[in-house]
């Protein structure tokens, strides 16, 4: 069994690759799936909804930036909270979306291949950034405790998804101006804070260098399509 893990910078095609890669080994005859798996949008994200709605804030491409974006110190103020409930989030996620899975084709001898967008790890980064670069003065003593247990039971059980299996870790760079534009665009919004953009690519490729795997590719994307087709080509050669 294959398990392609995708990281990288924001707006270096990670997931045009990822469902490039699942259509293409669909299309030479395996079974392949497609996860694009982020805990942030669990109960936090439905309690951050309802807080935006109470509030009136504009809507601006999802209710975390929109509460962030509009009100800094409530969401610093909350973000403790918000570790708990994804924390919680955490092993539900994981257990339909991997665990299930996986157990369902070991019991029937079949192979296959996982395709796994961005993951856990770029939550634990986020969260990494908010509280030690936009709310270090609020992080207070109860908040640092459910921190600390976010990402031990976050990154544990995000690692325990991938044992037992033949992981390859792809890390798609592109330049910062190129992360700007595209962050823009998809995130329909002028507003952009450029040292999380930073620290995101940063953390994504500290990550993607050690995690322990069959195989890393790192690529620096200049030119998306004939990109896409070479990253392709090379990751379809380890079927």
């Amino acid at each position: 069994m294959r398990t392609y893990v995708i990281l990288g910078s924001v707006a270096s095609g990670k997931t045009t690759l990822a469902r490039l890669l699942d259509k293409a080994i669909t299309k030479r005859g395996y079974t392949s799936k497609y996860i694009g798996i982020n805990i942030n949008h669990g109960f936090a994200y439905i309690i951050t909804k309802i807080l935006v709605l109470l509030t009136g804030y504009k809507y601006t491409s999802n209710y975390y930036l929109t509460l962030r974006f509009n009100n800094t110190e409530l969401f610093c103020k909350y973000i403790g909270l918000m570790a708990v409930l994804d924390t919680l989030y955490a092993p539900i996620k994981l257990l339909t979306s991997i665990f299930v899975y996986k157990l369902y084709h070991k019991l029937t001898k079949r192979e296959f291949s996982l395709i796994i967008d961005e993951y856990y790890f770029n939550a634990v980064i986020d969260y990494i950034y908010f509280t030690k670069k936009l709310c270090k003065a609020c992080i207070n003593r109860w908040k640092s405790l459910a921190l600390r247990f976010f990402y031990k039971v976050t990154l544990t059980l995000a690692l325990a998804a991938l044992r037992d299996t033949q992981m390859i870790v792809v890390y798609l760079g592109t330049s910062l101006c190129q992360s700007i534009i595209g962050w823009v665009k998809r995130e329909k919004m002028s507003i952009c804070d450029i040292s999380h953009l930073m620290f995101r690519t940063a953390g994504n490729k500290v990550i993607a260098r050690n995690l322990d795997c069959l195989k890393h590719i790192i690529y620096n994307v200049t030119d998306p399509r004939n990109d896409m087709r070479n990253i392709l080509r090379m990751l379809l050669e380890t079927l």
